[in-house]
């Protein structure tokens, strides 16, 4: 499926396929709907992923795997309650956000929201702008989940910490998506006696340390 793939994508890349490294991962299928199976593409500069690995190499590290945001953060979110019907999760990063959607171990839908995590302090200028911004992101993406997916409605949205306070933020989007809003406390999920004080800097990190799949580099 990789070869097949690369093919279809090279013209919507910046630089010759030869130099990309491929990967795909299938969105689970609706058994209620007909049609072509959809899929995730990962795309990477070869030369960029080896530079990567050669620090690891350095440093005499032994790198198991490389990951990305989307599928770290599908392993914390399959620790939420009720992940067998369906989590949506809501990440801030320095330039961007992402929120996922995921049902039973699988990777339903993951949305990229070009806001970063700084952008949304209390005291930021444009503060409410930018909470409507990522309100309507993520009912768009709570509405394409609802209209492929003929299962139970996602009822809740967890936050991942931001490293200040988010009360305001999810009180905002709880009134405008209309459903309850929770911070996702690290602590309550994982039995490790030596959490981060400042959790929101290493969430990607404990994400991938979750990771189930078969290594492959």
């Amino acid at each position: 499926m990789r070869d097949a793939v690369r093919w279809q994508i090279r013209d919507l890349i910046d630089f010759p396929i030869e130099e990309a490294v491929v990967d795909v991962f299938q969105v689970p299928r609706d058994t209620q709907r007909e049609g072509a199976r959809t899929a995730y593409v990962v795309v990477a500069r070869q030369n960029l992923l080896r530079q990567k690995v050669a620090l690891f190499k350095e440093t005499k590290l032994k790198l198991q795997a490389i990951d990305i945001p989307e599928l770290v953060l599908r392993n914390i979110a399959n620790l939420l309650p009720n992940a067998d019907r369906g989590v949506a999760l809501l990440y801030f990063g320095v330039d961007s956000g992402q929120i996922i959607i995921c049902r039973a171990g699988k990777l339903c839908l993951a949305r990229t929201i070009n806001i970063g995590v700084e952008a949304l302090r209390p005291e930021a200028p444009y503060w409410q702008d930018m909470v409507d911004s990522v309100a309507l992101e993520i009912q768009r993406s709570l509405d394409f989940f609802d209209s492929n997916f003929s299962q139970s409605a996602i009822s809740s949205l967890t936050l991942a910490p931001l490293g200040f306070s988010s009360t305001d933020l999810m009180s905002s989007l709880g009134e405008a998506l209309g459903m309850a809003v929770q911070p996702l406390d690290v602590a309550q999920l994982l039995d490790c006696q030596m959490l981060p004080d400042q959790p929101e800097q290493c969430l990607l990190a404990i994400g991938a340390a979750l990771r189930m799949e078969t290594v492959s580099l």
